[in-house]
């Protein structure tokens, strides 16, 4: 009878230290940079973006896993790309929220679309993206994010093209971020 009684407390002591949280966020390029590894000659460019999404988690004594879903946007400052738009990047996200208010955590994507138009021909970009983020809760409600993303664009489909092309480019951005922590 005791066992049961303790296996019951400690069952319950556990859902009280739960929660699944979803939190939306919107944020924007701090520095980021682009670099074409294919190519013999300088074929790098800086970026800037903007983006929005949410997280969701469950969250037990202090570890959580998820998903992290966003979209946003590239923008060039030199190459003839100009604007690469990230229509649906799905992460698996992991991470530990420590007492004093800071959390930090990794995603790794599953999914990631990316759309650009070049001369007017569309062109659909995909890759390998994971990142790395922390987290920072001034107000009960408002925490502000750096995060650290890294793009590998491996394939490029264009319009017009009767298969996909292999690529190897880099996109390396610091994301700077607002977002609304929620608790249920």
């Amino acid at each position: 009878m005791k066992i049961l009684l303790s296996a019951v407390l400690l069952i319950g002591s556990f859902s009280a230290f739960s929660a699944i949280n979803i939190e939306p966020f919107i944020g924007t390029t701090l520095t980021g940079s682009f670099e074409n590894n294919d190519c013999e000659s300088d074929c790098s460019d800086d970026i800037s973006g903007t983006f929005y999404g949410a997280r969701a988690s469950y969250g037990m004594m202090g570890f959580f896993g998820g998903v992290d879903v966003r979209m946003g946007t590239y923008e060039f400052d030199d190459f003839a790309i100009g604007e690469i738009e990230e229509e649906g990047r799905i992460a698996l996200l992991l991470g530990y929220e420590l007492p004093v208010l800071l959390r930090f955590w990794f995603t790794y994507a599953l999914s990631n679309s990316l759309n650009a138009s070049i001369g007017g021909t569309d062109a659909e970009y995909s890759g390998t993206d994971y990142s790395v983020g922390v987290g920072y809760n001034v107000l009960p409600m408002l925490s502000v994010n750096l995060e650290y993303t890294m793009l590998n664009l491996e394939e490029v489909d264009i319009e017009g093209n009767s298969s996909p092309n292999d690529l190897d480019s880099d996109i390396n951005t610091l994301l700077l971020s607002v977002s609304v922590p929620l608790s249920i």
